[in-house]
């Protein structure tokens, strides 16, 4: 029998990070949101494209959609481009694996010299599309945008191979369960909700850590 079921019928509490499905099996479960992130990744990218962005071809790698906030990462980004009224070819990929995303990309660049750009939703996809680029020498003229916090990720900004990478920060998301955690042992049930949606902030060039918001725990 699996542990969590153990622990429902056990009557034990249990906070968790980024999966709704557990919604009637813990008490709270915290998420950051992948559309918001997924619509922040398009804006970022096509403020920095400008004329270019629009009658373009940009790339999307994605993961196997198990993980389940790859779908709203790519929703928002689609969003975006339909509410800006954007004409944009999207060619979409898939892997896992950095050296699957670096494969993928490796072959979309080969087969499309008039790529615009790239976004990858997922640190694995953001680190293969910018070997991938680098490697064949197309950073001038193809832009990337990711979405992740990874230290690779954080670099890639830094050194201007990613525009920006929508994220949420560690520290932030566990806080939020500490403090959840301290609520239901101290009785204070009620300000438990079953579910807390988490900001996403982006890494931008001299700004890669994203901020801590302060909790309280009553």
């Amino acid at each position: 029998e699996p542990s969590l079921i153990k622990l429902h019928k056990a009557g034990i509490r249990v906070v968790c990070f980024e999966n709704p499905p557990l919604v009637n099996w813990v008490d709270c479960v915290v998420i950051p949101d992948p559309d918001e992130g997924g619509y922040m990744a398009a804006k970022y990218l096509f403020e920095k494209l400008g004329p270019r962005g629009n009658n373009s071809k940009i790339a999307l790698l994605r993961v196997p959609e198990w993980y389940w906030t790859i779908e709203g990462r790519e929703l928002g980004f689609r969003k975006y481009i339909k509410d800006k009224g954007l004409n944009v070819n999207v060619i979409v990929g898939q892997g896992l694996e950095v050296e699957d995303h670096h494969d993928r990309f490796e072959n979309i660049l080969q087969a499309n010299p008039d790529l615009t750009a790239g976004y990858g939703t997922y640190s694995s996809s953001v680190i293969g599309m910018v070997q991938a680029t680098l490697a064949l020498n197309r950073m001038k003229d193809v832009t990337l945008v990711g979405f992740d916090i990874d230290r690779p990720i954080q670099a890639a900004v830094k050194q201007g191979h990613v525009v920006a990478s929508p994220a949420y920060s560690m520290r932030q998301s566990s806080s939020y369960m500490v403090a959840h955690m301290v609520n239901i042992l101290n009785g204070n049930l009620s300000k438990v909700p079953a579910i807390t949606w988490m900001a996403t902030e982006p890494i931008l060039p001299g700004n890669d850590v994203v901020e801590e918001e302060e909790l309280q725990c009553t």
